[in-house]
């Protein structure tokens, strides 16, 4: 009948482009890695908090610790609520003298981000301030993405979209950098000639997609507010994705007494300690 086709039509024009749209997203997160298209431009500002200073060449410790701290506040504020996270880290002084112990930083050298991330899995974790609880925010593994001619940006772009801030390292000339760090409005391209160059690592937390090429936006922990500059996808060397996940919320109260159940018995929570300083 007439009414029964007009259903039909109804239905076919009403699921038509929702089985698009699903077998979009299929192919999206099956082949890409990603569940649903990336928007030509984001932000995860909100979840990093503020800059740790780099202090002797400790770029790389400065930015995973950093950057391990906004994905845990993600992970977090993705299970509970937004705001509800106010761990910080301490500065990373510990962190530096251990690389150092271990051969992993050095003044003339610096540091590999690769090293120093297995520095923090093995140490336990990044360490928090006092308030509201001093404790460990650990780093259960991470991914390594290479610029290796097969890299995409649309790979990274969804990457940071999905999963949070990224550390990112460039090649960089450092006079030609600091003219860039000195203002924002500029666009760093990156380098003419890498024999002279040098690797520098940072938090990649932004993207943005300008005349089709994709710009990241940093946290360079060089000064108080950053500096925070956007630098093209193709100056990149590496990326790391950190991967955590959301602590217990009882790790917020600071406890007189340990309690059955909690996410760090206490031999656990000594042993973590232990591991830091050795």
């Amino acid at each position: 009948t007439g009414g029964r086709k007009e259903r039909f039509k109804a239905l076919f024009l009403w699921g038509l482009p929702l089985l698009c749209r699903s077998l979009v997203n299929w192919a999206s997160k099956t082949f890409l890695g990603r569940g649903s298209a990336s928007p030509p431009e984001w932000s995860w500002l909100s979840v990093l908090g503020q800059p740790i200073l780099n202090d002797g060449d400790t770029c790389s410790i400065a930015a995973c610790t950093v950057c391990i701290v906004g994905q845990h506040r993600l992970a977090f504020e993705r299970k509970y609520k937004h705001g509800s996270f106010t761990f910080e880290a301490k500065h990373p002084d510990r962190l530096k003298n251990i690389c150092q112990k271990r051969g992993v930083w050095s003044k003339e050298k610096g540091s590999w981000v690769s090293d120093v991330l297995n520095v923090i899995i093995s140490t336990g974790g990044v360490p928090t301030k006092k308030v509201p609880n001093d404790i460990m925010l650990p780093l259960g593994s991470y991914v390594r993405y290479r610029q290796d001619g097969h890299l995409r940006a649309i790979r990274i772009a969804s990457l940071i979209y999905n999963e949070g801030p990224v550390i990112g390292t460039l090649v960089v000339d450092s006079a030609m950098y600091i003219s860039y760090l000195q203002d924002s409005s500029f666009v760093y391209q990156g380098v003419t000639d890498p024999e002279t160059a040098e690797a520098h690592a940072v938090v990649c937390f932004a993207y943005r997609v300008v005349n089709s090429q994709l710009q990241i936006r940093i946290m360079d922990n060089q000064t108080e507010d950053g500096p925070l500059i956007w630098v093209m996808f193709g100056a990149f060397d590496r990326f790391f994705l950190p991967k955590v996940e959301a602590i217990n919320p009882r790790l917020l109260r600071r406890k007189k007494r340990w309690r059955k159940g909690d996410q760090f018995e206490p031999l656990e929570y000594i042993l973590s300690k232990l591991l830091f300083f050795l």
